[in-house]
């Protein structure tokens, strides 16, 4: 998604994103794909907890919040703490953006939905 919007201009020239991860693989893929922009990029490898890669931002220091099927993966705790995190973060006309995996509408997606929550009740690394 970084790497789309910074190659079609979505994103400003004067504008950053923060990428943050706790996954090594992800952040290193991340890395390798987000080259072509390093004066917009900044990517963080955290230590899982809700806030570790933006206990350094000021408050209210961020226009737009963006988590990408993070969120399926966590506790309910872990989900309020990061929803507070990205309240405390966002501006006042700042956007919050959440997508999560969900069901589908016909029976492939939800053979592929099945076959995700299967493969990371055993091994969650596998599916990120």
């Amino acid at each position: 998604l970084a790497f789309r919007l910074l190659s079609r201009n979505i994103i400003r020239p004067d504008c950053t994103y923060l990428g943050i991860d706790q996954s090594s693989t992800m952040s290193e893929l991340a890395r390798n794909k987000l080259k072509p922009h390093p004066g917009q990029v900044k990517l963080v490898l955290t230590d899982g907890s809700p806030d570790s890669g933006t206990r350094d931002l000021s408050s209210g220091s961020v226009d737009r919040f963006l988590s990408t099927y993070v969120l399926d993966l966590l506790s309910e705790e872990d989900i309020s703490a990061i929803l507070k995190e990205s309240h405390r973060l966002l501006a006042p006309e700042g956007l919050l953006c959440v997508s999560g995996i969900t069901y589908g509408n016909d029976f492939l997606s939800n053979v592929a939905t099945f076959i995700w929550q299967f493969i990371y009740t055993f091994n969650k690394e596998v599916v990120g």
